[in-house]
């Protein structure tokens, strides 16, 4: 685990078997930052939005990589946050 930038991390997972793998990890660590988190007596609550993107098919390098779970986050973002989504490409002409 890594932080990105401002409010960005990111998960690196090298021994998942496929995007099952991944979406389990991706549902365990909402299910963590669901719960509210306690801070000299108060309550703090912390959402995520989570893309990801998989290897080889989503990018064969570090950088292609990043940029697709990058656009899979924004696409989780869009869809209420609090999710995740994979990286699918864009069909549209």
């Amino acid at each position: 685990m890594a932080r990105q930038g401002g409010d960005e991390f990111i998960v690196l997972l090298s021994n998942i078997v496929g995007a099952q793998d991944a979406a389990v990890v991706a549902q365990k660590i909402l299910d963590v930052l669901m719960q509210p988190f306690q801070i000299s007596g108060q309550a703090l609550h912390v959402g995520a939005s989570i893309g990801i993107a998989l290897f080889p098919s989503n990018g064969e390098d570090g950088n292609t990589l990043l940029k697709n779970s990058d656009i899979a986050m924004y696409r989780a973002k869009e869809s209420g946050r609090n999710n995740y989504q994979f990286f699918a490409p864009c069909t549209e002409k």
